[in-house]
């Protein structure tokens, strides 16, 4: 599981003296409002909690409040269903990129909104590849390949995407932080089924790869003097199924290596307002061709698009 800072009871307790209940009083304490301070300590643990930046991927089925009940109350299983076997193929097909997250970890990572759902990732480039492993599920889905009967039901499933690069932290078992409150009004502004990044996420591909159009020339060897990935095993590179997007260098060059990401089309939205708050925010659509190792131990080739090139509707945004 992705090892997201917590803020611990051991914090709570010196806040509140040890186990002191908060209580309504009919008089004010003003000896306790006023000499209480926050100590050196517990600001360092405060500043620690959110010093570490995750990338949240967050989608959703595209005007789901639109579907019929009798279509809604599937939509949940097969969200479900596609994540689940989008995981499957993560683990089967890019071997070097996730080798730090459990398959197990990943499926119960899930955090569900009934239409959808966010992911906890280490880094944008996390979230851009198992987006379009789960568009390339979705888009099974919709051309009936994958839970036929459900397709039957439900219809097509369009989903929107949005990407986010900010602290994330755990409370109770319970996850919250700019980089979700973000996601969260990204997705709830996008009028299409688009892919919106923030501006942390723009600038991360930028320091790291000089751009993200850069994702189509990027190899796993370059990838792995990256500071995100300095740590990560080079052994994993040679392996059959080392990256299905991003190619070991020696195999970069030979023409029947068709799969990779082949086109990338960033264009900037500019501020977005929510809530009071203004997001800087980027249109991204990527196209890629994906050779997967399937589950029957057969090879496919997959063509997807995640997000949408359609610039309608953009100032209402």
């Amino acid at each position: 599981m992705i090892d997201v800072p917590e803020i611990e009871d051991r914090l709570v307790n010196e806040i509140f003296q040890a186990n002191v209940q908060p209580l309504f009083r009919r008089n004010i304490d003003y000896d306790d409002y006023e000499n209480f301070i926050v100590t050196d300590g517990q600001k360092s643990q405060i500043k620690t909690i959110l010093n570490k930046e995750y990338s949240v991927l967050g989608f959703d089925v595209y005007q789901y409040s639109h579907l019929p009940q009798e279509k809604q109350i599937f939509v949940p299983l097969v969200l479900q269903k596609a994540y689940n076997y989008a995981v499957d193929l993560l683990k089967d097909n890019f071997t070097f990129l996730f080798q730090k997250v459990e398959k197990l970890d990943l499926k119960n990572g899930l955090i569900s909104t009934g239409d959808g759902g966010f992911l906890i990732l280490e880094t944008p480039l996390h979230s851009i590849v198992l987006g379009l492993v789960l568009e390339t599920v979705f888009r099974m889905f919709n051309s009936k390949r994958f839970l036929p009967r459900l397709r039957k039901i439900v219809g097509d499933v369009t989903i929107r995407y949005a990407i986010t690069y900010n602290n994330v932290y755990k409370f109770k078992e319970k996850y919250f932080g700019s980089a979700i409150i973000n996601n969260s009004r990204l997705l709830g502004k996008d009028k299409l089924n688009r892919l919106l990044i923030d501006s942390e996420t723009y600038e991360w591909f930028m320091e790291s790869i000089a751009g993200v159009e850069n994702l189509q020339t990027l190899t796993l060897e370059e990838l792995q003097q990256k500071r995100d990935f300095v740590n990560y095993d080079k052994n994993l590179f040679d392996g059959q199924n080392a990256n299905a997007l991003i190619p070991a260098m020696h195999v970069q060059n030979i023409a029947l290596k068709d799969e990779g990401i082949k086109s990338v089309d960033i264009q900037k939205l500019g501020l977005i307002k929510s809530k009071g708050t203004e997001l800087d925010a980027y249109n991204l659509h990527i196209q890629a061709i994906i050779e997967f190792k399937i589950i029957l131990q057969e090879a496919m080739l997959f063509t997807v698009s995640l997000g949408n090139l359609n610039i309608s509707g953009i100032d209402s945004i």
